[in-house]
């Protein structure tokens, strides 16, 4: 750096030698600017001009004027925020460098040095009575978790835009998170930080924690939020912690458990509910509109687990069709949430029946399960199918009023509703759990083929079709052993009262919605005789 300005600074002597005496004697509280607003503003006007360009040479002279001579370019920079940030970041860096510090603050130092030495020099103090007093006043300054910390390290920002290297860019470096992850960490740790008043990992106390959780519980946070916010700061703190940035970690000693809300806990979908969202989806020419409530519905599986699928997922294994929760055909940075969920599910009677399997086969053989479902800006369907379900299943409620209800998931009730049948009839827990993808205790067991065709399928055919279970008024509906008679539904033009009249399964005029259903000889002999 010294080099550079050395040689810009003799440059510059052959052109005007008056400038070179100044800036060589100038002291840089003099010139330097005032602070981080002031460098926003002088770069703003640089880029908006007039601007002197004289004591700028190429190749740094021919860039900036094929940049800023241009209009549509120069305003392209200033509405570009990661550009700016950037350029924000490099004028600070290349300020601090010469000016070292900004302007207020080497004026204050040097009125405060000025100020000590006329004290020196008047025998009002005495140099060893400066330091006592500089130390005495640093300990009071410092907290007590404060004061524990070696050496009176650096602040540790969360989130810091202008540096790039704050903690979580750090943390997100070695432990390679997902993008979405790595969004919601900032997210949360920017509402700890505007809750405290500051963004330092070392300024953070236990009681400031327990207080932000308390602020969330009072402003209507559901349990599970605020246990996942703790986990994340956690996360981060003992990370810190590891790669010694922190010899101290007062987070780790946070034990809060928030008051379960019955009213906030999500219920499962009630079975009239279940007939008019199923029904609805018939109607859905869209793939996973189409089948992403049916299978959610009768294999219990997480939105994402069927999201990102793959057709090769979906095979059969002895006497039973199975969807394989698995990382083998999905994208490289995706994930399954445990280890316990990776599993494979027998499939319902009445997904098959409802035509699953004719959709499938005709699909290409190494493609993904909904070829029309588009990953969302951070790689994930069930981001985007979310964002599509839920207005659709919400949309309902003028013919069901209850699917307004707040404590229904649009896609995760589904996952409840199955666990209702599971222990309804009942069903072994620990096979519920395999089902599900639930952690167990101890070592969880490998369901192999015997497995799925003497314990998982029978399981799968003992839970009922929300079309099994007579309505509230009486009707009895058509189960699965007639399934199979069901024509095809007009794919369009239907208004939402007239799904009730298809939620038996009867036939309508009209072309076939995605998938369509199976041909009596494609159904299987269990579903054709089932009575």
């Amino acid at each position: 750096m010294e080099r550079i300005r050395e040689s810009r600074l003799t440059e510059l002597s052959r052109r005007n030698g008056w400038i070179v005496s100044r800036l060589w004697d100038v002291t840089a509280s003099e010139w330097a600017l005032a602070d981080k607003n002031e460098l926003a503003q002088s770069v703003e006007q640089f880029i908006a001009g007039p601007r002197n360009l004289d004591y700028i040479f190429r190749p740094e002279l021919d860039l900036i004027k094929a940049l800023l001579d241009d209009p549509k370019r120069a305003s392209g920079l200033v509405r570009n925020k990661v550009a700016m940030s950037r350029l924000l970041r490099d004028c600070r860096l290349h300020h601090h460098a010469v000016a070292d510090g900004w302007g207020d603050e080497l004026r204050e130092r040097s009125r405060a040095t000025d100020r000590v030495l006329a004290a020196i020099h008047a025998g009002k103090l005495e140099p060893q009575e400066i330091i006592i007093r500089m130390i005495e006043k640093r300990a009071a300054a410092v907290p007590e978790h404060q004061a524990r910390k070696v050496g009176g390290r650096s602040p540790i920002p969360f989130n810091d835009a202008d540096s790039g290297d704050d903690l979580i860019a750090k943390w997100a470096k070695w432990r390679k998170p997902r993008p979405k992850t790595v969004y919601e960490t900032r997210r949360i740790m920017r509402k700890l930080t505007n809750f405290v008043g500051f963004d330092d990992l070392t300024r953070l106390s236990k009681a400031d924690v327990e207080r932000w959780l308390e602020h969330l519980d009072d402003t209507g946070a559901a349990p599970k939020t605020l246990e996942g916010h703790l986990l994340t700061l956690k996360t981060l703190a003992n990370f810190a912690a590891e790669k010694d940035m922190i010899s101290d970690n007062p987070i780790a000693k946070v034990r809060y458990r928030a008051k379960a809300n019955p009213r906030k806990k999500i219920r499962a979908y009630t079975n009239p509910e279940a007939r008019a969202v199923l029904a609805a989806a018939r109607l859905q020419q869209r793939d996973y509109m189409r089948w992403l409530p049916w299978l959610a519905c009768f294999t219990g599986a997480r939105l994402d687990e069927i999201a990102a699928a793959d057709v090769r997922d979906v095979e059969r294994v002895g006497r039973y069709w199975v969807l394989n929760i698995r990382l083998d055909y999905r994208a490289e940075d995706a994930s399954i949430k445990t280890e316990t969920s990776h599993r494979r599910v027998p499939l319902h009677k009445r997904l098959l029946a409802e035509g699953f399997l004719a959709y499938v086969r005709g699909l290409p053989k190494d493609g993904p399960l909904l070829p029309t479902l588009r990953a969302d800006k951070f790689g994930s369907k069930g981001g985007t199918a979310t964002k599509k379900i839920g207005p659709f299943v919400r949309a309902l409620a003028t013919d069901m009023p209850s699917l307004v209800d707040r404590r229904l998931s649009p896609n995760h009730s589904w996952r409840h509703r199955l666990i209702d049948e599971c222990r309804s009839i009942p069903i072994r827990e620990d096979i519920e759990h395999a089902l599900t993808g639930h952690a167990q205790e101890g070592t969880a067991p490998d369901y192999g083929e015997y497995a799925i065709n003497t314990m998982l399928g029978p399981a799968i055919d003992k839970t009922r079709s929300p079309f099994d279970i007579p309505s509230d008024a009486g009707e009895e509906d058509i189960g699965n052993s007639e399934a199979v008679l069901v024509e095809p539904l007009q794919s369009s033009g239907l208004a939402v009262t007239e799904i009730v009249s298809l939620m038996d399964g009867t036939s309508a005029k009209g072309g076939t919605p995605a998938g369509g259903v199976l041909k009596d000889r494609e159904t299987p002999t269990a579903i054709r005789k089932v009575r």
